[in-house]
């Protein structure tokens, strides 16, 4: 079966961690079936991206043993940038760059709703090929309700033939807004497998730290990560106990978080690290004593789940998606969404418990990349023809 993945969501030479695991999920589905990724790369209208870039970084991108097919589409931002307006040009440069090809494929995937999505419900419906939309958190919970945004969304949402969320929450909303419920599955994403216990001295000597308490942050650097409440918070705390915070990513609210900490004589608790390589991500979970993850929003966040295959308890914000993995007093506690008191007093609570980490480990066990790869081979098999070859 030939399948081609629509999506902007997935590693670039200024982001090798973005969609990281859409990769890991593309990764083990090829080896099952024969998968053709077309990727939009995104740049400023006066920025370029050149081929040869694109194509330096695939050859030095950890690949391994990948399997699938892997086109990169240098694209403009639009002059008024939206993502319903990225959607319409990415679903044009579709058409071009596969000219001719795009007939071959026996099913369109758009992993994120908008652009990716999209383009695949609209190829599909031009080519007669069954589509499956792959929704991951925002697409659900924030893009259905924006101008125009949100036409394109319920358009994609209710053509498509087939929908995958990442949790049952996501499911529940998509519900509520009179989505079919048969069509709508529920796979949880995988773990990469080098996630694992180590030695919490091991992996502090790896980085360098020094000893006290160590609270990680890992996530885009915006808004809807809540950084004002995880600040506030973290002032709070730091008043009674000894410790550091370090944030891991990048975004568009950098500047306003290194003001922030530097108004509130910060700058020796909190560190800002920008984006590190993925794989160095297993040092600085097992050098954390906590993960804390404030979100106003999330579908279920993958790094919650790289976090307790460490071994490592999650102070996580309540709500729907954190409230599927977080087990309260066994593998961490939920918080009161934007109550910087109510995170304080959380992440003493966990740093001051004894921790099991089998047991941590042990809640997280069935997020597998072999469980999503055979959910979806069942989805796909009751969506194709049985003329096509799946195994």
């Amino acid at each position: 079966m030939k399948l081609l993945v629509t999506t902007d969501l997935f590693p670039t030479p200024v982001n090798p961690n973005h969609g990281i695991f859409i990769f890991q999920w593309a990764k083990h589905l090829a080896q099952k079936v024969e998968l053709t990724i077309l990727q939009a790369v995104w740049s400023p209208r006066d920025a370029t991206i050149s081929a040869e870039t694109l194509a330096n970084f695939k050859r030095h991108f950890a690949l391994f043993d990948n399997e699938f097919t892997w086109y990169q589409m240098p694209l403009k931002m639009p002059r008024y940038d939206r993502l319903w307006r990225r959607a319409l040009i990415f679903r044009t440069a579709a058409e071009k760059y596969l000219q001719g090809r795009l007939s071959r494929f026996d099913l369109f995937i758009g992993q994120m709703g908008i652009p990716g999505g999209f383009v695949a419900v609209q190829l599909g419906k031009k080519y007669d090929k069954k589509s499956l939309v792959g929704l991951r958190g925002s697409d659900v919970t924030s893009y259905l309700y924006k101008p125009i945004l949100k036409n394109f969304a319920f358009w994609t949402y209710h053509q498509a033939d087939a929908i995958v969320t990442v949790s049952q929450a996501l499911r529940q909303q998509l519900l509520e807004l009179k989505i079919p419920a048969n069509k709508i599955s529920v796979i949880y994403n995988g773990i990469n497998p080098i996630f694992q216990p180590m030695e919490q001295k091991v992996a502090r000597e790896y980085l360098h730290l020094l000893e006290g308490k160590i609270i990680l942050f890992v996530g885009n650097l915006i808004r809807l990560k809540d950084w004002h409440t995880l600040i506030e918070g973290l002032k709070i705390l730091f008043q009674t106990m000894v410790g550091r915070c370090y944030l891991i990513g990048e975004g568009e609210d950098r500047s306003l978080i290194e003001k922030k900490i530097e108004q509130e004589n910060l700058n020796d608790k909190i560190i800002l690290l920008g984006d590190i390589l993925h794989t160095e991500l297993l040092y600085w979970y097992n050098a954390a004593d906590v993960l804390c993850l404030p979100s106003l929003r999330e579908g279920i966040p993958n790094v919650i789940l790289e976090a307790l295959a460490c071994g490592r308890p999650v102070v996580a914000s309540d709500i729907i998606g954190n409230r599927e993995i977080v087990r309260e007093g066994v593998n961490g506690f939920l918080h009161r969404v934007g109550d910087s008191q109510s995170l304080a007093a959380t992440l003493k609570k966990v740093l001051d418990m004894d921790w099991n980490t089998t047991s941590i480990c042990s809640t997280v066990r069935d997020f597998t990349w072999a469980q999503n790869t055979n959910h979806y081979l069942d989805i796909l098999k009751k969506m194709s023809l049985k003329s096509l070859d799946l195994p």
